[in-house]
Parts: structure tokens; sequence; C-alpha cells
């Protein structure tokens, strides 16, 4: 039997700790209130599900919201270097094992969705206006590197946008966005100081930012 190992957790010594098996839990503690002392029980954290990423999270003294793998390699490993993230090895956001995290750069982990066949872009075989990902039809970025088959731009978009500038805006159809979605009423949101957008491209941009986490 594998023997489970905890470690506190960076800035929550003595109240949280951490498991290498992917557990958060909270220690035996007293606590002064109005009305005397009072004893907290330690359990284990019932992780929940943030947005659309899959990836778990626990909320620390009622307030602190954090990603499950964050504190994880926290405890285990030490706090974030600058510029660096955490990474899924396996890209299961689910798994939350010491072995299956590290520390990385952005492009380590566009590196492990590619290898995993888990990378949005990659996998990709139409734009989202529905134009073909042929090598004739596709720019790569980054050649030689690891986000090489991540990062597509498709021509055909480009070559109409190209047009759409160069005409002052005159050949987009009036009553639609760029991308191509009617401007009705049901499809607007607000876009801050700068008035309305388009809701399903607010959805397309959401969804291509998920499959990049």
């Amino acid at each position: 039997m594998v023997s489970m190992h905890w470690a506190p957790i960076p800035g929550f010594e003595g109240r949280y700790e951490a498991s290498d098996t992917g557990l958060i839990r909270s220690l035996p503690r007293k606590i002064e209130t109005q009305r005397g002392v009072r004893l907290i029980r330690g359990r284990v954290l019932k992780p929940g599900k943030l947005g659309n990423t899959n990836h778990r999270h626990v909320v620390l003294e009622g307030r602190v919201d954090r990603p499950v793998h964050c504190l994880i390699l926290e405890a285990f490993v030490g706090l974030c270097p600058p510029g660096m993230e955490a990474r899924h090895l396996d890209d299961d956001p689910t798994n939350n094992r010491l072995d299956n995290l590290a520390w990385g750069s952005r492009r380590e982990n566009s590196a492990d969705a590619i290898r995993n066949d888990r990378h949005f872009n990659a996998g990709l075989t139409h734009c989202k206006r529905g134009h073909k990902l042929t090598p004739e039809n596709t720019q790569q970025h980054g050649k030689g590197t690891a986000r090489s088959d991540a990062r597509r731009t498709c021509l055909q978009c480009r070559r109409e946008r190209q047009a759409i500038y160069n005409s002052g805006g005159r050949l987009i159809p009036e009553g639609f966005c760029p991308n191509g979605h009617s401007k009705t009423p049901e499809n607007r949101i607000s876009n801050g100081p700068r008035g309305t957008r388009c809701r399903l491209c607010a959805i397309e941009s959401s969804r291509r930012r998920a499959g990049k986490a």
C-alpha cells in the first residue's frame, strides 16, 4: 500500500495541508470568537469546479478560492517561479497527484496539450469561419518550437480581414459582425464603455481560451 504524505500549505501553516495524492485538508484548531474559544474539526475539503476548465478549486478560511493543483505544488515544490504556471503533465485537470504536476512555462504547457492530443487548436480541421485548415491555407507560428503545431492562422481569414480593412469596413454585410454573426438584440452583450459586442464571438473566444488552459 502506497503511503500518503502531507505538507503544510505556505501562508496557511497550522491550518491547511496538501497531500501528494491530490487532497487538501483543514487541521483541527481553536479560534477565538466573541462568544469564546471555538474548536474547528479537521476534515478533507471537497473541491469544486470553477467555470468550464474542469480545474478543481477549494475555499480556504471561507474566503480564499485557490486551485488545488497550485496548492499542492506550493506545498511540496515551492511557490510559483516568476513567469511560470502550473502544468498537468497528462492534461487531465482532475488528476492532481504530485507526480502529475510541475511548474513550467506557457510553451511547456502547450507542449503537454499537443503531446496528449488535447490542444484545442491543434486538433482543428476547420477555422471558426468554416475554412478548411489545409497546409496551403495555414500559417504556423513558432516554427521548430513545441507550440508550432498548435498556433495556426487561417490564411483565407487573414485575406478577408485585410480586404475589409482596406475597404474601410464596407465589405461587412449590414447587420452582421466581422465574423458573420447576425447583430440581433439577443446576440449583443455589454462591452463596457465600448458599447456592445457579439455574444457568439465572445463565446468562441472563451472556448479558445479554455482550450489553452
